[in-house]
């Protein structure tokens, strides 16, 4: 641990070396130097990185902590830093889990000319107690255009990220914001304001498995996400947030300019029909829409989508999930019926799962796909009837383009045993009792 420590200090005060292969070559004397005995991979790992920077004003590091805490970083980044890529790493369990401030702030104390900034912070175990991660990141307000934050598995509260949220809020520049809050069992809101609405091209948000966010925490969001005006891209995954009763998500501002839409809220149990109708009407306007992908796995209370896809001509790569949900036959085939209009259309994911109402599917949308190149379907323990096969693979027999395809079906019950309801189990396999 002290040569880890060592190193990293060494490796900082190179950094401040104006040539970039004087740095490339001391580092490669220093991992000679050391004895045989010693491991070299994590600093090997670090060379690696460094070798793909371009120049100087393009970084990236990582630090990793193993037994020892960092107290200061003796040697902050050069000033003329504009894209910055950075990475702690902590391998094992100590006695305060919390990252100190002092790390991030003297690291990037004298930085004026941010334009991109990734923070990755990795904990190999589940924290005993919340982290407070706050970066200051309101000094580059004027200039940080591009933000990425990855804080998954760090057990997060409201107050350990609160000024760092406030930050965020207060970026002027700000185009491309990527955020991954996942599993922080704590977190109950994500308080994110911008005013940058004419300016945002990408919003990710991840905050899967967080089971304690409400309504109340994600209407500040959600309000913000409305006002958008030129976003190309949107990701928003709410996986496990079981408290999530509705969508209250507007997109129709930027419907002229939303190339990739991606949602998964799946196991938000609560989530009704009336609920996500907003988010429904405003995503069947997007006619820009290019990659579509929604989830709604294991939505218990919805019986309908209300989803029309005919306006998005332009769709070229589409996923759905709807599986265990109270939904019909007759309205899912509503749904797929609108995706015959997407004559752009290339790669079909569909998986329906548990879906006890479904008998009879129609698949004539298919024969209208004439680019359609990849196709996946996903049936697992559904009631069709004989009638649904003959369809669906009439209508495969008319793509042309066709080149892959994968089908799986787990039916209810099987043809040949049907009729013996207690020979046969969930799923048609065939139980077989031996008699003494």
């Amino acid at each position: 641990s002290k040569l880890t420590l060592k190193f990293q200090n060494w490796l900082l005060d190179q950094i401040r070396l104006d040539n970039l292969a004087s740095i490339l070559l001391n580092l490669k004397k220093f991992c000679l130097s050391l004895p045989s005995t010693i491991e070299k991979t994590a600093i090997q790992h670090v060379l690696s990185m460094i070798s793909s920077c371009r120049s100087l004003t393009e970084l990236q590091l990582t630090l990793s902590k193993y037994l020892t805490d960092f107290k200061e970083i003796q040697h902050p980044f050069p000033q003329s830093l504009e894209h910055l890529n950075l990475s702690l790493a902590y391998y094992k369990q100590v006695e305060n889990d919390n990252i100190p401030s002092c790390i991030l702030s003297s690291l990037l104390s004298r930085l004026s000319k941010l334009k991109s900034l990734a923070l990755r912070i990795y904990k190999h175990y589940m924290p005993k107690s919340s982290v407070t991660v706050n970066p200051n990141l309101l000094r580059f307000s004027q200039t940080l255009s591009i933000l990425d934050i990855y804080l998954s598995r760090l057990s997060l509260k409201d107050i350990s990220v609160s000024k760092l949220f406030q930050d965020i809020s207060k970026m002027k520049v700000l185009s491309v914001l990527r955020i991954d809050v996942s599993r922080s069992k704590f977190l109950t809101k994500i308080p994110i304001k911008l005013d940058v609405t004419d300016l945002m091209k990408e919003i990710m948000i991840k905050c899967s498995h967080c089971p304690n966010i409400t309504d109340e925490g994600v209407s500040m969001l959600f309000t913000t996400l409305s006002l958008m005006t030129k976003l190309t891209t949107l990701i928003l995954n709410f996986r496990g947030c079981t408290k999530l009763q509705k969508v209250n998500l507007n997109l129709t501002r930027c419907v002229s300019s939303l190339t990739n839409l991606d949602l998964d809220f799946q196991n938000c149990t609560l989530l009704s029909n009336q609920r996500i109708s907003i988010l429904s009407d405003s995503i069947s306007n997007a006619s820009s829409l290019v990659r579509f992908k929604l989830l709604f796995d294991s939505c218990h209370k919805l019986n309908t989508i209300g989803l029309n896809l005919g306006n998005c001509i332009q769709l070229q790569d589409v996923t759905l999930d709807f599986s265990i949900l109270k939904i019909s036959g007759q309205e899912l085939c509503k749904v797929l019926n609108t995706l015959s209009f997407s004559s752009k259309l290339n790669r079909l994911w569909i998986k329906i799962a548990c879906c006890p109402l479904l008998e009879e599917i129609s698949f004539d949308f298919l024969g209208t796909l004439s680019s359609l190149s990849s196709l996946e379907l996903v049936f697992l323990e559904i009631n069709v009837t004989q009638s649904t096969f003959t369809n669906l693979f009439s209508n495969l027999s008319k793509l042309q383009k066709l080149t892959s395809l994968k089908l799986y079906f787990c039916l209810l019950y099987t043809s040949d045993a049907a009729d013996d309801l207690l020979c046969v189990d969930l799923g048609g396999r065939r139980i077989i009792k031996k008699k003494k």
